[in-house]
């Protein structure tokens, strides 16, 4: 099973007043694994901002390749998802060059980003008050 999951989240703002305080406010450490291999981790991650980009490539449809590039990262393509034939997808990072980069088939790469879309919008319900979707 693909997942991203996070630990340690917290909020570094003051207070949230805007769209972008939520999206880049809310820090965590988060892990990507694929059949219990670690492909990726990263502490201190904008995972509002990365739930943000994943639903909007779901909302479409989630049909071409996926990069993540986040407004405070001078890196390109934190994150992608990039599909080899109409069922495998590859996944990688460009923040860890040892990083590995695992082949999965397409339904187990978008059931993982709906679980993490979930327990984005869940954790900032519960800790921020706010639905992710009304402010952003």
């Amino acid at each position: 099973m693909f997942r991203i999951d996070f630990s340690d989240t917290h909020f570094e703002r003051s207070e949230l007043t805007d769209r972008f305080d939520l999206l880049l406010g809310v820090v965590a450490d988060i892990s990507v694994t694929n059949e219990g291999a670690v492909l990726f981790s990263e502490p201190m991650f904008p995972i509002v901002e990365l739930r943000q980009a994943i639903k909007s490539w779901l909302d479409r449809g989630a049909e071409g390749s996926f990069e993540f590039e986040s407004l405070e990262a001078d890196d390109a393509a934190l994150v992608w998802f990039r599909k080899q034939t109409p069922r495998r997808w590859r996944v990688g990072t460009s923040l860890q060059s040892n990083s590995s980069q695992h082949d999965l088939s397409r339904s187990n790469l978008i059931n993982g980003c709906h679980v993490f879309v979930a327990e984005v919008d869940h954790w900032v319900k519960v800790h921020l008050g706010v639905d992710v979707d009304d402010l952003l």
